[in-house]
């Protein structure tokens, strides 16, 4: 389209070509834009440098210049000119924004980039400028990347608000940050801004920040309730106001602090309170005080290959495979894998009892001599304050031909503490069925949960254990915050887990049911949800709390609320029942659930003249958990022969495939064995109990790179055993 005098001036003003810089210029401008859109740019760069010597310092040239240089990756060049931008148009909203974006751009911290966008919207007079909304975007999805997903979602749902809700990228980002399993509920769940009374003093001057706030200043609407609080002391609207506008600026120290004075608030509801502190919990910047460092030593060998007898041998120790390929060290492989337990792994999962099911200690890898190296033995675990030494374990069992221990420990990563300590990586033979197999790992957690933790000294209580935590004032919301913090990753993972019981142990209130008719559902919070009676719901409020559970993906809450969905008629025409059955076999506690509902989607879907592949292919995978090649094999049959064709089937089916290593280098299909269904069950659960109370911000984008500038994150945290 050609550029006009009536279109928005490139500068980024917000003015038309004939009111700003352009008005004399438009048909270069238009001339220019050709050369953009048809990939011209060296030549862009030379017309423009050519209309610079005419026309120096005119803002839209250089703006353009700048759009050039980003889209040529020349960095160091669009900085300049942005640099000589800010000179000549200090308060023009898209010239500030363009920091924002260098920032991301340019690999420095994402913060930075928070700040120089707040200074480009504390220059927006009316309208908010595409290149303003571009950073906004950009900058948003640099914070999910970062591990800071309150952040990233504050920045989305203001891009939604600017674009009307138009723009599919926003939208679709919002949805799958909402949706991310690895993401907390209680971070996934939105963080409203609160009133203030009407007969308070400061009435005016919080609802002055709160203008602020809502055009998009908020770090002004930040600072001025900073100044607030100082004078006006635990007020709650001024605490926690400033406690979700710092977590949207990605200021996590900030917002942590704020909603732990919140917590402390006595005149508060408790519910109030135990939701700000476990939010503070997880927001919390010193992630230290509740992670362990995982560990690796050396240790001399004296006699490799009478080692090597002993640990095939010993009842402690399983054999794992050898990787072959070892690109990050470039040495060459170990002669051998194994992992050390607590106990003997028993030879059958059927019948099990649960004292008998081992814990995994470590992992040892066993190095030859090598042309540099003497032989060694290089074990990692996690150092928690376990009586058992997994080193002096090694050296009971190899007795004299293992030696001393070859120069410091180094830290590899670091565990959450209460994964590490707490709850363990338990090892349960492959024979197990996925579904008594899930039942078993609930009732360990269940036992970890109710008897080690209480008795486990926590920095989170100034070393005290829970238990005493939990009768002393100072720390009992605290106490309560990280239970709900764990009840909700309980409910997320699906653990089958009533933590009351944990609270009544430590003679703490209960999450008790919510009586009908005292509460509001399009006010009360999702992860209250869980606490309703859906038989007692009315239709409205069913679909409210099915569609608000839905929209953050509230496991349990949509579970309960999907199951009332199906059973009653008179929501038939208002709402899809085969997607509500397809919700239920998702979020099934166990595989016949799943299969059953799978089942009723399926009837359902065909008879409206829909394809059953996509509930075929969701079959194909608890086939594979349940250890079902028969089934698998049949299903994969009829859903190469006969649905491969149908568009998006072909790339569904590889993923579910690629997820679970059935899928060959040459693109073969392998066909699973009891090992293989094994570990598919293992590696399933630990899926669903991502967003667990232990978690950490790198589990928002394992594959990212932390921006320079910016704490680097483990992608992937070490789990001893883990193969």
């Amino acid at each position: 389209m050609t550029l006009d005098q009536y279109q928005m001036c490139p500068c980024g003003s917000g003015k038309k070509v004939k009111f700003c810089c352009s008005r004399d210029i438009v048909n270069d401008l238009d001339r220019l834009d050709q050369m953009i859109q048809g990939e011209q740019r060296l030549a862009a760069i030379e017309k423009i440098e050519s209309l610079l010597a005419k026309h120096p310092d005119r803002a839209s040239l250089l703006m353009v210049r700048a759009e050039v240089e980003l889209g040529l990756k020349e960095y160091e060049k669009a900085r300049e000119t942005s640099n000589q931008l800010l000179k000549i148009a200090p308060t023009n909203p898209s010239v500030l924004a363009l920091p924002a974006i260098l920032d991301i751009v340019e690999g420095r911290s994402v913060l930075q980039a928070v700040e120089d966008l707040q200074t480009a919207f504390s220059a927006v007079e009316n309208v908010v400028t595409a290149r303003m909304y571009e950073a906004v975007m950009l900058v948003a999805m640099t914070l999910l990347k970062s591990g800071l997903p309150v952040a990233a979602k504050g920045h989305l749902q203001l891009a939604l608000a600017l674009s009307d809700a138009k723009d599919e990228r926003c939208t679709s980002a919002l949805m799958q940050l909402n949706h991310s399993r690895s993401i907390p509920l209680l971070l996934r769940e939105p963080l409203d801004l609160d009133t203030p009374p009407e007969n308070v003093t400061w009435h005016i001057e919080f609802t002055s920040a709160m203008q602020d706030v809502f055009r998009g200043r908020w770090q002004q609407g930040a600072e001025k309730l900073t100044e607030m609080s100082l004078r006006i002391l635990d007020a709650p609207a001024i605490l926690k106001n400033l406690a979700v506008l710092s977590a949207w600026l990605g200021r996590n120290e900030v917002a942590e602090k704020a909603f732990r004075s919140y917590a402390q608030i006595r005149d508060l509801p408790l519910d109030e309170r135990v939701h700000a502190e476990a939010i503070a919990q997880l927001l919390d910047p010193n992630l230290e005080r509740q992670m362990v460092p995982v560990v690796g030593i050396e240790v001399e060998i004296n006699d490799a290959d009478r080692l090597m007898e002993q640990l095939l041998s010993h009842e402690q120790l399983r054999q794992l495979q050898v990787d072959p390929d070892r690109p990050e060290t470039g040495e060459p492989p170990p002669r051998a894998i194994f992992e050390l337990l607590d106990r003997k792994m028993p030879e059958s999962g059927k019948d099990l009892e649960l004292e008998a099911i081992p814990r995994s200690l470590a992992t040892l890898a066993l190095f030859g001599k090598q042309t540099n190296r003497d032989a060694r033995l290089e074990l990692n675990f996690a150092k928690t304050e376990e009586e058992v030494n997994p080193v002096d374990v090694i050296k009971k069992i190899g007795g004299d031909t293992v030696g001393n221990v070859i120069g410091e420990e180094r830290v590899i990563s670091q565990l959450p503490r209460i994964s590490a300590a707490v709850f363990g990586t338990w090892r349960i033979p492959e024979d197990a069925e996925v579904d008594r197999r899930r039942q078993m790992v609930n009732q360990l957690r269940r036992e970890a949960l109710t008897d080690r933790w209480p008795e486990m000294e926590s920095p989170l209580y100034d070393g005290l254990t829970p238990k005493a935590a939990a009768q002393d004032s100072k720390y009992k919301a605290s106490v309560l915050g990280e239970i709900l913090v764990l009840d909700m990753a309980a409910q997320e993972g699906t653990w089958e887990l009533d933590l009351n019981e944990l609270r009544s142990k430590l003679e703490l209130p209960t999450r008790d049911p919510i009586e009908s008719g005292s509460f509001d559902v399009d006010r009360l919070p999702v992860h209250d949800f869980s606490r309703l009676d859906p038989p007692n719901l009315s239709d409205d409020e069913l679909l409210t709390t099915y569609r608000r559970s839905y929209s953050v993906m509230a496991v349990q809450p949509l579970r309960e609320m999907a199951r009332e969905v199906i059973q009653r008629p008179s929501l038939d025409e208002k709402i899809d029942k085969v997607e509500a059955y397809d919700i239920l076999s998702d979020v099934a506690t166990n595989t016949d659930e799943a299969l059953q509902y799978l089942e009723q989607a399926r009837k359902l879907a065909t008879a409206d003249g829909e394809s059953p592949a996509q509930w075929l292919i969701d079959e194909l995978e608890i086939r594979l958990l349940r250890g079902e090649v028969d089934h698998f094999t049949q299903l994969m049959k009829e859903i190469q022969t006969r649905y491969m064709k149908e568009p998006g089937v072909g790339p569904a089916l590889l993923q579910v495939l690629s997820r679970y290593g059935l899928v060959t280098p040459d693109g073969r299909v392998s066909v699973p064995g009891k090992r293989e269904a094994a570990a598919a069950a293992d590696q399933k659960d630990a899926d669903a109990s991502s967003a667990t109370g232990v978690w950490t911000p790198a589990a928002e984008a394992p594959a990212a790179e932390a921006p320079a500038g910016e704490p680097k994150q483990e992608s992937k945290l070490w789990v001893p055993g883990m193969d």
